[in-house]
């Protein structure tokens, strides 16, 4: 390593940053602060985070964000695409409660165990599966649970068949994910 006189504006910035991400992993068990997250130390975090994933899909600061500072990201579990993350928690929230229940029939105010506003957030999901206004890969994978009538066909729903679905999510997800690096 080098001493801090010997780095760069750039590099002690990073530095500053990288830390705050460390120390947001290990506080919270993941990477992804909203945009107006500042820690403890008044690193504002969140919003260099924003930055960061904005930088990186437009290609702007490539001397700054290097490949070895985006695998450096990749190893504390950097989210890199928000909507996907958001979509996997919430979806996953949903598996729990088919698992638990043997429904999706979710009262709208319900919130799971870990937060989650789970109930209003499968409503939506109906809204947008009726309006027409998922993305393709959501709209795929969730074209099954949202476009019956609630009751009758989510009492029916096997449990062993949503996890299935659920793992070909992931994959489908993975493969846009190699597609899209290529």
């Amino acid at each position: 390593t080098r001493r801090s006189s010997d780095l760069s504006v750039s590099d002690l910035s990073w530095e500053r940053y990288y830390k705050a991400c460390v120390d947001y992993k290990e506080k919270y068990g993941e990477l992804s602060p909203v945009r107006n997250y500042v820690d403890d130390n008044g690193v504002p975090l969140g919003s260099w985070i924003a930055n960061i994933r904005t930088n990186r899909r437009s290609g702007i600061k490539a001397a700054y964000l290097t490949d070895e500072r985006i695998a450096d990201l990749d190893a504390l579990g950097m989210v890199w695409e928000v909507h996907d993350f958001t979509f996997e928690k919430f979806y996953n929230g949903a598996v729990r409660y088919l698992q638990e229940y043997g429904d999706l029939d979710i009262p709208v105010g319900y919130v799971d165990s870990e937060g989650l506003r789970l109930g209003s957030w499968v409503d939506r999901m109906r809204l947008y599966r009726k309006n027409g206004i998922f993305l393709e890969k959501q709209a795929k994978f969730m074209r099954e649970y949202f476009t019956r009538p609630r009751k009758r066909y989510y009492k029916t729903t096997n449990i062993f068949t949503a996890v299935e679905r659920q793992l070909e999510y992931m994959k489908i997800k993975k493969k846009l994910r190699n597609a899209e690096k290529h």
